[in-house]
């Protein structure tokens, strides 16, 4: 029966198969780079090199020789105005105590606010931003010794609070050199929003809009209004902002993703901050850069920069050069291009369906058949049938919650199931080396098409944008080890309760105090590695990045150089030592890292697997050359012990 099982479980995955190529498909559905600069920071650094021979025009020339293709404008304020020097912000207060000469030409009123044109040339603007902005009794135009005057009816408050249209000539000039626009929307009041459909529609119809990014905690429309500007959103690409703990989220950002068909580009922020640390060289930048589109389905990298502290205020331009020269470069051999990007395929296929129920009929029989191996077949019919009804209740209770335990189930029995099928084997019969080898490769490499067959049930766009991801990741690491020693204990004949009951029984002495602490301290360490942000040793990271750059995908190093290493010295010492087949849990870490790859749903599935077919190949040849030392210094000590008659440390 367990022969049919196999075979079924295999015809399972193989079914799966096209669901994966599924996912390649839409991963790959978009291969176009898009690079954009905030228009903001450029004219921080602009403005801040009066002395400088650099001046707007040249700085964005600059950045189009970099591939920069879309510059992101933000709507304007009367605080951005006055940091550009256009316009200076005076209560009736400090209007009259300014030494501007006589005020008898108007009543100055103390609880106004006066907007002061500081140069002619900006007049027309300003003017058509204060006729948009405010009604004629709000806003009333006087002149005061050729200075043009504004005075508004609000308090300073609601005066900054305004916000309104980019100005027409910094989005001439922006389309002058050929650059797309990316409109920066707050979402403030009624009026905000309506500008910025203008804005939007204008752009638009000029073809220069590439997307639109939400400015602020909200999109536009949050809470009430977000089906308002739903039409919109399912045509208008957006943007889909990367976001890490502990900054929160854009609200009303999942909805709008959902509902829109996830007509969305995820951007990878680079702040001015970041871009100049001096933690942050080039290199490590780059390296930074690459993963985020190659690894993590990222379509537009955002930068902003900031003025110098230096003599050279236009350092971080220099800086970012170097950066995207050497990343533009990386991701042009990797078969990237650069310019507008478009959202993912959101196609459907029916192999998706097809994958998703053989995944159901598989995750059943993996459970079924590691219950055969260590209890009486009817209890394995008895949990092949008690799976598919509690799959089937759940899918009909809550379908939702059978997508998030499904997957985390199957995660943590595949390693479960590769080593108690190691533990079986080897325990019946004397294996050599060769054989050895041969097994480890053929289990990894049985885990590594479970671990495909787990990524192709969430072969849709929302697992490739991060917006869904696998949950339970820490779970999915512990409960294989502790799964597998006490069904290695089972396997014994003993009784796990009355042996419990024996145990905390006993007096606790220090050493079992050292050891619990030692234990707990190494299974922190190991949970702390897990996911991206992983703690490392010192000069892991430089180790990393030498894998990174030499082999193009960076293998785990828990697999190559710990997990899959010992897994091989474990079975060819099977037998010699019978303490060593008690490290079988922790050696299948390696096979539990296989499948936590492939639970990085937004990471491309083809990366994925290489990533893991890489790891299997330096973790046999590094298992090899470990073999062959235990071997050499096994024979060392023997000589050693017969010359002069030591305790034999190596027996069993």
């Amino acid at each position: 029966m367990r022969k049919i099982w196999a075979l079924l479980m295999a015809l399972c995955v193989l079914l799966t198969l096209p669901g994966a190529f599924h996912k390649h498909q839409l991963e790959t559905s978009s291969q176009t780079v898009e690079m954009t600069v905030g228009f903001d920071s450029i004219l921080s650094v602009s403005n801040s090199a009066e002395k400088s021979t650099k001046t707007l025009k040249q700085t964005l020339k600059e950045l189009k020789k970099m591939d920069v293709t879309s510059i992101s404008v933000p709507f304007n304020s009367f605080y951005t105005l006055e940091q550009r020097g256009m316009v200076s912000v005076l209560n009736g207060k400090q209007l009259k105590a300014k030494q501007f000469g006589s005020t008898d030409a108007f009543t100055v009123d103390p609880e106004s606010q006066y907007v002061l044109v500081l140069n002619t040339k900006y007049n027309k603007e300003i003017n058509k931003i204060m006729k948009s902005s405010f009604t004629k009794k709000e806003v009333s135009k006087h002149q005061l010794n050729d200075a043009t005057y504004y005075e508004v009816k609000s308090s300073s408050a609601d005066l900054y609070k305004k916000r309104f249209q980019p100005l027409d000539s910094d989005i001439a000039l922006l389309k002058s050199y050929g650059f797309n626009l990316i409109t920066l929307v707050p979402n403030l009041t009624k009026d905000n929003q309506d500008m910025a459909l203008d804005v939007i529609k204008d752009w638009k119809k000029d073809g220069v809009l590439s997307k639109v990014m939400f400015d602020g905690p909200e999109v536009l429309g949050y809470p009430n209004n977000l089906s308002t500007f739903m039409p919109l959103w399912k045509k208008q690409p957006f943007v889909y902002q990367e976001i890490f703990a502990p900054n929160p989220q854009q609200k009303g950002i999942q909805t709008l993703l959902r509902d829109s068909n996830y007509n969305a580009v995820r951007t990878h922020i680079l702040s001015a901050a970041e871009l100049m640390s001096p933690n942050n060289s080039v290199p490590v930048l780059e390296e930074r850069l690459t993963k985020a589109i190659d690894e993590r389905n990222m379509r537009m990298m955002y930068f902003e920069l900031s003025p110098s502290a230096t003599n050279n205020p236009f350092e971080s331009v220099t800086k970012l050069q170097d950066v995207v020269d050497k990343t533009t470069a990386h991701l042009k051999e990797k078969g990237y291009h650069f310019g507008v990007a478009k959202p993912f395929s959101t196609e459907h296929s029916v192999w998706q369906t097809i994958s998703k129920g053989s995944f159901v009929v598989l995750t059943g029989l993996v459970f079924a058949y590691l219950m055969s191996l260590f209890f009486p077949m009817r209890y394995a019919w008895v949990s092949l049938v008690a799976s598919y009804v509690v799959m089937g209740a759940t899918a009909i209770a809550a379908s939702r919650y059978l997508w998030i335990l499904l997957p985390l189930t199957f995660a943590i029995l595949v390693p479960i199931l590769v080593g108690s099928l190691l533990y079986r084997t080897f325990e019946k019969r004397n294996v050599g080396l060769i054989q050895s080898v041969v097994l480890f490769i053929i289990s990894s490499v049985a885990t590594l098409f479970s671990a495909i067959a787990l990524t192709s049930t969430f072969a849709s766009t929302e697992y490739i944008l991060y917006v869904e991801q696998f949950h339970g990741v820490a779970i999915a690491h512990l409960i294989p080890i502790v799964a597998l020693f006490l069904l290695m204990f089972c396997s014994l004949g003993k009784l796990p309760f009355s042996l419990l009951w024996n145990f905390v029984r006993q007096p606790i002495k220090v050493y079992h105090v050292i050891l619990v602490v030692f234990v707990g301290a190494l299974g922190m360490y190991y949970l702390s590695r897990t996911g991206n942000g992983g703690t490392m040793l010192p000069f892991e990271a430089q180790f990393r990045e030498f894998l990174q750059h030499s082999l193009g995908v960076r293998p785990r190093t828990k697999e190559f150089l710990f997990a899959h290493p010992l897994l091989i010295v474990i079975l060819v010492y099977w037998k010699r030592h019978a303490f060593v087949k008690w490290l079988l849990p922790i050696a299948v870490i390696g096979q539990i890292s296989i499948m936590n790859t492939f639970t990085h749903l937004h990471t491309p599935v083809f990366i994925s697997a290489t990533r893991a077919l890489i790891g299997i190949g330096l973790g046999t040849v590094v298992g090899l050359i470990a073999v062959a030392i235990i071997h050499i210094v096994i024979k060392v000590l023997k000589k050693i012990n017969d010359k002069f008659q030591l305790m034999n440390y190596i027996k069993s």
